[in-house]
């Protein structure tokens, strides 16, 4: 009987045992998850860009991410990282367009969501009170009408991509005889359209948003019909296997939205002496609710 007895005991401590390693080995799996929690955030130096990534840094940080900001100002190095995983985020890939090349040159890179929240215009642009005198909205409407602005459109520098597009835009919407296209500098171009907002001049320039001049003139981008220049929305672009290891990241970028009046107003502070990252940091806290809503 004892022996019985005994050897139920036996059994009995067995199975707790048993019940005490299966338990030990269940808890530290309910708590374990593939999702990171240090990330390598790439970033370029330009104010729209910088700013937008340290957005993004704030709001991860806040939910207890380490960030690793990482500044990379060529645009072939910054998807190579991405690529290779050097990197494992990037708020400001403009697609479809702008930076498409380096995109099919990847294998390890998915993209998605919508920063601004709205495509972004790079088109030749006019001041608002000459679409309304002049009843010019769209490229085409430019036709017939060379001698109020001269025949002449003032561009960025010789070799840039706008400077490109806007010559075949020329030949694409039979302009050639009535237009010319004058290479200049960003800075020389910006002077040169607000003198012409003072005295009233009208005047034909080829401007992007988001820009800081937005917010200080009124201005018209023209509709391009023909789609030379086209539209590019900036996303987010991702390694691949840090997208497909990180869906809780994936699920706040892809809400992530920061209004393209917001960034201007950010920009046109900047260029009046404010840093990026003080600007970004009001931002993130002005707006905490909107933020808090990304994850959601």
């Amino acid at each position: 009987m004892n022996r019985i007895r005994n050897n139920w005991y036996h059994r009995i401590g067995i199975m707790l045992a048993m019940v005490v390693l299966i338990a030990s080995a269940i808890v530290p799996m309910a708590g374990c998850s593939t999702e990171a929690e240090e990330i390598n955030l790439g970033t370029a130096v330009w104010d729209y860009d910088y700013m937008s990534n340290l957005i993004a840094q704030y709001a991860l940080e806040d939910k207890g991410y380490t960030v690793n900001l990482k500044e990379i100002t060529e645009m072939g190095i910054m998807f190579t990282a991405i690529d290779q995983g050097s990197v494992d985020l990037y708020a400001q890939v403009w697609l479809p367009n702008f930076h498409k090349s380096y995109l099919d040159a990847a294998t390890n890179i998915v993209h998605g969501g919508s920063i601004f929240g709205e495509p972004c215009p790079y088109v030749w642009t006019i001041p608002t009170w000459v679409s309304e005198e002049y009843g010019i909205t769209s490229i085409e409407d430019l036709k017939g009408k060379g001698d109020i602005f001269n025949g002449v459109i003032t561009g960025l520098e010789e070799g840039t991509g706008g400077t490109t597009v806007s010559r075949e835009a020329v030949i694409e919407y039979g302009m050639q005889d009535e237009y010319e296209y004058v290479a200049s500098s960003i800075s020389a171009m910006v002077a040169e359209l607000e003198a012409a907002m003072l005295i009233k001049k009208p005047i034909i320039v080829l401007l992007w948003r988001p820009h800081p001049i937005m917010d200080r003139l009124d201005l018209t981008f023209l509709e391009d019909p023909k789609d030379v220049f086209g539209l590019d929305t900036p996303q987010w672009a991702m390694n691949t296997t840090f997208h497909d290891e990180n869906p809780k990241i994936v699920a706040f970028m892809n809400n992530l939205l920061i209004p393209i009046s917001d960034m201007e107003t950010m920009m046109a502070r900047n260029d009046a002496g404010e840093t990026e990252a003080d600007l970004a940091r009001e931002w993130f806290e002005n707006n905490k609710a909107t933020v808090d809503s990304w994850w959601k």
